[in-house]
């Protein structure tokens, strides 16, 4: 409890910003696929057909909005939700440094430190700040507590995890490579380990059968490309946002994989010049270890980068779908694998690299990151909305720029903001109407919230 309660601490201090966002964008999606006003409708959520949705995550989706909304409503339950999610990170956290401490080396002190680092690492900004992203952070949960009864074989137990987590988010199907690896790290045999595993990918196996026959709509943005270049340059930018750079650093690519980093730091400022020194800080430590370990423990350096790799599998070919909360399991191999061979003079210092790396990371992120922004723009139309009784008229005329009318579309989604606001059907225009009574929303520059 005492472990749990530092990890949450610290996870509040480095991400409790995050409290102050309301609903924004997808979350207005996922409210309206939340609505239930009936058993049946309840009980829709787990049939895999019964949306238009393209994914199927009824734990961290519909059970999830449903429950927090339908007990605090609206407006409070933005606020509890995010403090769920950094509770449940916490826990994470917790269940992160239990399974780095059945790894041989690794002290009970060093897998408390890997736990703490672990819960403030800045992959983790958009599963903080985005109420939507809670799918990754369930998905780990589960995905922790699948390994942890395997470990004290629980069979049942271990499979009804895996369960919860596949429908929590597809990403899951990576778990029995994760497994796999892990108990490699821990020093079971290849034979053992492959044995293991077995119920779980049968259960992987049945679930993609399934998700398969029911039918997959593939989206643009989730369209693999297997180019060799591409497939590197992704790796590349993973790489750099495990050792603590923020997800704005994609910003900055240039072409032939190179990074433009003088231009992030004359944007980042001084907190870029301590985000790009603890980097490379941590970047020479992960050499350091490589170089020690890689004659005397070799399997451990191969299941660690297995656990590094089988946690962006999934992923790794979608060069437009790049984010750092993806790393989330690549953490924990990373941090072990500098753990491993660091001595308990240099532990300060990494303690000292991973803080500053962290934190400098989730600040140039909160200045940049499009979450920031479009829950700020959702937030002020809402206020906005609400202040102005817009939902009394059932046609609202829309004006202002082209541009920042398409920021407050992405922010709201109006199809989806609309119906959860207002009780009633809004009909939206853009050129004024004659002849009715509307309200008129005119949009400006300052509801962007440009900072």
């Amino acid at each position: 409890m005492k472990k749990w309660l530092l990890y949450f601490i610290s996870i509040a201090l480095a991400y409790g910003l995050s409290l102050k966002f309301g609903f924004f964008q997808d979350d207005f999606f996922h409210l309206l696929i939340s609505r239930a006003d009936s058993l049946s409708d309840f009980l829709q959520f787990f049939i895999p057909d019964s949306s238009s949705w393209i994914f199927f995550r009824p734990l961290s989706t519909e059970l999830y909005y449903y429950t927090f909304t339908s007990i605090f409503g609206l407006t409070i339950a933005p606020i509890l939700m995010h403090l769920f999610m950094l509770m449940l990170h916490a826990t994470n956290a917790y269940l992160v440094q239990g399974i780095a401490r059945r790894v041989k080396g690794i002290s009970n002190s060093s897998s408390t430190v890997i736990g703490f680092l672990y819960g403030i690492w800045g992959v983790h900004f958009m599963s903080l700040f985005y109420i939507g992203a809670t799918q990754e952070l369930l998905t780990m949960f589960f995905s922790l507590l699948s390994l942890n009864f395997l470990l004290r074989k629980k069979y049942l137990p271990h499979l009804l995890m895996l369960l919860m987590a596949l429908l929590s988010k597809e990403l899951s199907i990576r778990i029995p490579v994760f497994i796999f690896f892990y108990l490699l790290l821990v020093g079971r045999s290849l034979r053992d380990s492959l044995k293991l595993i077995v119920p779980s990918i049968v259960l992987v196996s049945i679930y993609l059968v399934l998700r398969f026959a029911l039918g997959i709509t593939t989206p643009s943005e989730y369209v693999m490309v297997f180019s060799p270049f591409t497939t590197f340059a992704t790796t590349m930018w993973y790489s750099l946002m495990s050792l603590g750079m923020p997800e704005h650093i994609l910003s900055f690519g240039l072409s032939g994989g190179m990074v433009d980093l003088a231009s992030f730091l004359r944007a980042s400022g001084f907190i870029g010049y301590i985000n790009l020194g603890s980097f490379i800080g941590l970047l020479a430590f992960i050499i350091r270890a490589i170089i020690r370990l890689g004659r005397s423990q070799p399997l451990s350096i191969l299941a660690l980068a297995g656990i590094w790799l089988s946690s962006i599998l999934p992923v790794i070919f979608l060069p437009t779908h790049r984010y750092a909360h993806y790393l989330d399991l690549s953490s924990f191999a990373l941090l072990t694998l500098i753990f491993l061979s660091v001595t308990k003079r240099c532990r300060p210092i990494i303690i000292i690299l991973g803080i500053l790396a962290s934190l400098s990371s989730i600040y140039i992120d909160y200045s940049t990151h499009w979450t920031v922004a479009r829950a700020r723009i959702a937030t002020a139309i809402t206020e906005r909305v609400h202040s102005d009784q817009a939902c009394d008229y059932s046609t609202w005329y829309i004006t202002g720029s082209e541009y920042v009318i398409q920021e407050v579309e992405y922010a709201v989604l109006w199809d989806n903001f609309l119906p959860i606001i207002c009780s009633t059907p809004v009909n939206l225009v853009y050129n004024e109407p004659s002849g009715i009574e509307y309200y008129q929303l005119d949009l400006s520059e300052s509801d962007l919230e440009i900072q």
